[in-house]
């Protein structure tokens, strides 16, 4: 199986409950497919909850930047879509939280 990627919004100042529980769930699935984990963070230029991520069960986290302090729904998705795209093994699950913005 394909790796398994969860969009992360990083802009508030600890991760929200939706994020413990969507890291939670990849964790176990990955595991049982033997796939990695790619936290994806977004809305923050720093890497500030890379660690927490880590601590929940991601292997890795890319951290979208960008010169706005928060992305659009749109730049958003199409952000988004251009990395899988541009994925060496495109992941095969991508999960988001209350729609792209959460």
């Amino acid at each position: 199986m394909a790796d398994m990627w969860v969009g992360v919004n990083g802009a508030e100042e600890a991760l929200r409950q939706v994020n413990a529980e969507m890291m939670g769930a990849a964790r176990l699935l990955a595991d049982a497919a033997g796939a990695k984990v790619t936290a994806v963070l977004y809305n923050d230029a720093s890497a500030r909850h890379a660690e927490a991520l880590a601590a929940l069960g991601a292997d890795r986290v890319a951290v979208v930047e960008s010169s706005q302090d928060a992305l659009p729904p749109e730049t958003l998705g199409r952000t988004l879509a251009r990395m899988v795209a541009d994925a060496a093994e495109a992941p095969a699950v991508v999960l988001l939280a209350d729609g792209a913005e959460a």
